[in-house]
């Protein structure tokens, strides 16, 4: 049966911050972005932002212009002064610092940053009050802001079956008996034990018994039952390190 091949991507969160997921392959947004004259475009999360070039201000979507003077082709379409006669441009912003607190300056206007970030799956940008965007996972959601956010499996066992116990947020098998002892688990909480013919510290390590008997049917019934190998005697009385009582 043919198998289609698996695509590159199939979200934006697939591919490195510097591409973005344009028909399943993870490619260059700038490349499908045209800017403004004076402009450039650079990738932020996956997407395309046109900004002017240093020393220019603008619309960078439509035209930048020197942030001093604006050129003398612009002066005459405009009819403002003739052609070599430059005039002053306003900039609306130079750094962060001339911006409220919830907003940042970008192609030399005060925007909100949230704006240009693309946060994860689940979760929200906010600014932080410092004219920077933070992503954060949505409420009772757990992970990566940046990249996926989920919800947790478990918070507590009363989340899980009886017989799985929550566990870093996951619901799972709580037995961690030594190899040899088992394990029973009743509302959450396992249980070990060494098994019939073992000793020692469940927790730790079960070790076969003594077999003082070879003709004893608990003998021949666990992995003892070597030792009864050619016994030709009815069950006899037997001990067992194990914990089996001892007949008088």
């Amino acid at each position: 049966m043919y198998t289609a091949p698996r695509p590159e991507c199939t979200q934006n969160s697939d591919c490195s911050n510097d591409k973005a997921c344009i028909n399943t392959l993870c490619q260059d947004p700038c490349r499908e972005s045209t800017c403004g004259n004076n402009a450039e475009c650079r990738v932020q999360l996956h997407r395309p932002l046109c900004t002017c070039r240093e020393g220019f201000t603008g619309n960078a979507q439509i035209q930048c212009f020197d942030s001093k003077f604006v050129t003398s082709a612009i002066f005459t379409a405009v009819g403002l002064r003739g052609p070599q006669q430059p005039i002053s441009v306003s900039v609306g912003c130079r750094s962060d610092s001339e911006c409220p607190p919830t907003q940042a300056c970008v192609n030399k206007r005060c925007e909100d940053p949230c704006a240009f970030t693309q946060c994860g799956l689940n979760a929200f940008c906010r600014v932080d009050g410092n004219h920077r965007a933070r992503c954060y996972c949505q409420p009772g959601t757990r992970g990566n802001p940046l990249i996926r956010c989920e919800r947790p499996q478990c918070t507590t066992d009363s989340d899980c079956p009886n017989h799985l116990a929550c566990r870093n947020e996951r619901c799972a098998d709580p037995c961690d008996c030594a190899p040899t002892a088992q394990c029973t688990v009743a509302d959450h909480r396992p249980s070990c034990r060494c098994p019939t013919g073992y000793t020692g510290n469940p927790q730790v390590s079960c070790t076969i018994g003594k077999c003082l008997n070879p003709c004893h049917s608990l003998c021949r019934q666990t992995a003892l039952r070597a030792c009864g190998a050619g016994c030709l005697a009815h069950d006899a009385q037997a001990l067992v390190a194990s914990g089996m009582p001892e007949v008088s």
